[in-house]
C-alpha cells in the first residue's frame, strides 16, 4: 500500500498537483510500517489515528 501512495505522490508532484489527503495517507503509512503494520491495508492508518487519540 506505501509503494501505491507513493506512486501517486510522486506522479502528482510530477505534474505540479497537489494532493494533501495522499500526502498524508503515506505519511500515516509509514508510520504504520514503523510499528510493524507493513502487511495491513489502510487499517493500518486507522490503527495509528487511533492510538494517537488515545496516547
Amino acid at each position: 500500500m506505501h509503494k501505491d501512495i507513493s506512486l501517486v505522490c510522486e506522479e502528482a508532484a510530477r505534474r505540479g498537483l497537489w494532493l494533501p489527503i495522499s500526502q498524508a495517507n503515506r505519511a500515516l503509512f509509514g508510520v504504520a510500517m514503523a510499528q510493524g503494520q507493513s502487511e495491513d491495508d489502510a487499517v493500518a492508518i486507522i490503527r495509528v489515528l487511533r492510538d494517537a487519540k488515545l496516547g
